[in-house]
């Protein structure tokens, strides 16, 4: 194998050569310039997969898809689809996960909902192998693209695909050739291989330090999230601290004034479902905390659905309890939570809002 590479990139790899690499990178450099077969990212450039094409073609590599493979997973995404009016007239459509509804709606209030529903989660897996022209082996490599991955969410079948074979090709050049690259100037990954996020960054000032005050707010009202979506408004804050607590601020009151309003609303029915899994983080606590779950303490309004659980994460887990909560009953439990929580502290238990 080792034998093959060396004779696959005899023109740059041979003593002395240095003039030859110069050479070629100096033309695929200037083709993928002019081109524009880059994406930039403050000041580095990543080229994409068809300028590492271009540097392969000129070395006598060719990068092969073999295989690709779709594997089906076992549970679902749930997904709403969403319509926001356009200045010049007309509406754009974004398909984003259900837990991600009221982050989006704070931006875009009038946004309305064309569709909600669930989709199997499943990926493709691609293999490839890159080849002289001659068809010796030089690597091999797989990819793969998720229905579930952020910036593939609602996306057709087929183009979800053709990712997974787009980044195997990325990949394959990149194994043998990532250091010419390198010498070229350029960043030694494809692309196709950054987060769309990062590739969509532009170059920015560092942002003041946020003053303390506005920290210790944030810090409070980050309990009202479920953990795994706390990392995404921490990100947000460091670069608009302001911006951000307004915006919670608004998301906390909103569900308040559901709560006293539409009482009998069955939370899952609401854009803050989340406070669901928020719900269940405190269950848990609550259940370290020593806290009995039974009829003694169960509160009445939840009785209906009590089955007689011996813990509040089993009890509050059960899917028709998921499915049958309205905001009453979890406004009830969510303050039953926090007293015990909060009771608990001195003896090392948190409550986390």
């Amino acid at each position: 194998m080792a034998k093959d590479k060396e004779l696959a990139l005899a023109d740059v790899m041979r003593p002395g050569a240095m003039q030859t690499i110069q050479k070629i990178m100096k033309e695929v450099a200037d083709a993928i310039e002019q081109a524009n077969m880059y994406t930039k990212i403050g000041d580095k450039k990543y080229v994409e997969v068809d300028g590492w094409e271009l540097l392969g073609t000129r070395l006598g590599l060719l990068a092969k898809i073999k295989e690709v493979r779709r594997e089906e997973l076992d549970d679902e995404i749930e997904l709403v689809e969403l319509a926001i009016e356009k200045k010049g007239g007309g509406f754009k459509r974004e398909v984003i996960p259900v837990w991600e509804e009221h982050i989006f709606r704070l931006a875009h209030p009038k946004a309305i909902q064309v569709r909600r529903w669930k989709e199997k989660k499943y990926r493709y897996i691609a293999y490839g192998v890159l080849q002289t022209l001659d068809g010796r082996e030089i690597t091999t490599a797989e990819a793969e693209c998720a229905n579930f991955e952020r910036n593939w969410i609602g996306k057709d079948s087929y183009a979800i695909r053709s990712m997974a074979q787009t980044r195997v090709v990325g990949k394959l050049y990149r194994l043998v050739l990532s250091y010419l690259m390198r010498l070229a100037g350029y960043e030694p990954t494809p692309a196709e291989e950054v987060p769309k996020e990062e590739t969509q960054r532009e170059p920015e000032p560092e942002p003041e330090a946020p003053p303390t005050e506005l920290e210790e707010e944030f810090e409070k009202m980050i309990k009202f999230w479920p953990t795994p979506m706390r990392e995404n408004w921490r990100r947000n804050f460091e670069t608009n601290p302001q911006v951000v607590i307004n915006a919670m601020k608004r998301a906390i009151a909103e569900f308040s004034r559901l709560i006293r309003e539409k009482p009998d609303t069955k939370v899952i029915d609401t854009p803050y479902g989340f406070r669901y899994a928020r719900l269940v983080e405190k269950a848990k606590e609550v259940d370290k905390a020593g806290y009995p779950c039974d009829p003694d303490h169960v509160p009445d309004e939840l009785m209906d659905l009590y089955e007689f659980e011996t813990s509040w994460d089993a009890f509050i887990s059960k899917e028709a309890v998921q499915r049958s909560l309205t905001l009453r009953q979890f406004d009830v439990l969510n303050k039953l939570f926090d007293k015990v929580l909060k009771k608990g502290e001195n003896n090392g238990v948190r409550n986390e809002g």
